[in-house]
């Protein structure tokens, strides 16, 4: 079953029932809990945050994280390039239209290509998570690891309450919980390794 705002926010009330007013204190209590969602997407490359945008350029992607890799119609895998050497490079043309062999990011969330190509490019890459807001908002992380940003907010609210040892604990917990979770998914499997014993020769 998938875990929601409203479970993660019943963990944080569970051990500090006075963050549970329905107001500024509960307000405290998501903000912590989005905050703890963020420091987890932003430990590793995780895959579940992948994604593909394709259409013309500029292309924008609102939730445009960082650019794995940006490609034409043709699979040609484009040069990433800052805009500022590119237009000192091109003299500022750069809506000249032609084969695509560079791209660059404007805005944060507009993907360009130059020169500008006629049809679409393709973009992979990672999103940068929405806060959760509704009761029934549920984290893009991994169901199994999501008490992980539980963990991050309630160790944000024993700082607030200033349990110094219980926030450490939490904090040992996440670090745990989170080497669990690179193993899983970043790490390749290891393969098992076969040792040739002597009994058989």
């Amino acid at each position: 079953m998938a875990i929601t705002l409203a479970e993660l926010r019943t963990e944080v009330f569970s051990p500090y029932s006075y963050l549970n007013d329905a107001g500024t204190q509960a307000a405290r209590v998501d903000r912590w809990i989005n905050q703890a969602y963020h420091e987890l997407c932003d430990q590793a490359p995780w895959p579940f945050l992948e994604a593909t945008s394709t259409g013309a350029a500029p292309l924008t992607i609102s939730d445009l994280a960082s650019v794995i890799t940006v490609t034409d119609t043709d699979g040609v895998v484009l040069d990433p390039i800052q805009y500022d050497p590119l237009r000192r490079m091109v003299n500022t043309a750069l809506t000249t239209a032609g084969t695509p062999g560079w791209y660059y990011v404007t805005g944060g969330t507009v993907v360009n290509a130059y020169p500008v190509p006629t049809a679409s490019i393709s973009v992979r890459y990672r999103k940068k998570p929405t806060d959760l807001s509704s009761a029934g908002d549920v984290p893009l992380v991994p169901d199994e690891y999501r008490d992980i940003i539980a963990l991050g907010a309630l160790r944000r609210a024993a700082l607030d309450n200033q349990a110094w040892e219980a926030a450490n604990g939490y904090r040992q917990e996440w670090d745990a919980r989170l080497l669990d979770m690179v193993s899983s998914e970043i790490e390749p499997p290891r393969r098992q390794q076969i040792i040739a014993g002597s009994e058989d020769q």
